[in-house]
Order: C-alpha cells, then sequence, then structure tokens
C-alpha cells in the first residue's frame, strides 16, 4: 500500500467517525438517498443492519472506484479498490 493511500484513507475514516461525513471535497453517495449509508447488498461484509455502514469514495475530486466502508466498531474498515466489487479489511 501506498503511504499516500494510507493518510488519505486515514483522513476519510477520521473525518467519517468525528463528523458522519467524509473532508470536504470528497464524494459521498449511500443506499436510495440515504446519503453515506452502505447497504452490504452483495453481502460481502459482515450482515448487519441497515445504516451500520457508512461509506465514501476516497480521493478529493471525481469519485472514481476507490472507496472506503466503515462499521461501527472502530476497528472495521474496509478498502474497495473496484467500487465495492472487492473489499480489504483496512489497518
Amino acid at each position: 500500500q501506498s503511504p499516500k493511500l494510507a493518510q488519505q484513507i486515514a483522513k476519510v475514516v477520521a473525518s467519517l467517525r468525528i463528523t458522519g461525513t467524509p473532508p470536504a471535497g470528497v464524494y459521498q453517495g449511500g443506499y436510495k438517498g440515504e446519503t453515506g449509508v452502505y447497504a452490504n447488498l452483495t453481502e460481502k461484509l459482515p450482515e448487519r443492519p441497515l445504516g451500520y455502514y457508512a461509506e465514501s469514495a476516497v480521493w478529493l475530486g471525481k469519485a472514481g472506484t476507490e472507496r472506503i466502508v466503515i462499521g461501527q466498531q472502530l476497528d472495521e474498515v474496509w478498502y474497495s479498490p473496484d467500487h465495492y466489487g472487492t473489499f480489504r479489511r483496512w489497518q
């Protein structure tokens, strides 16, 4: 993993944890009008109730394909390089 990616993910995760939103300029989608909610429809992450997971793009500007999903527990951070096609647990 690149240091630049690790730094940016740390910024996004900190912002999501503190404010519920990513840093200014980072895209945040969501499930059917639920801004920031990741629905886990493909069940690639552990099953949890709707609203348990939050999601965000990684980089400023265009959303791109890289995403972060966090759970309500502090150690629950997943990185997806391909718009939720695959996930990697982030430490």
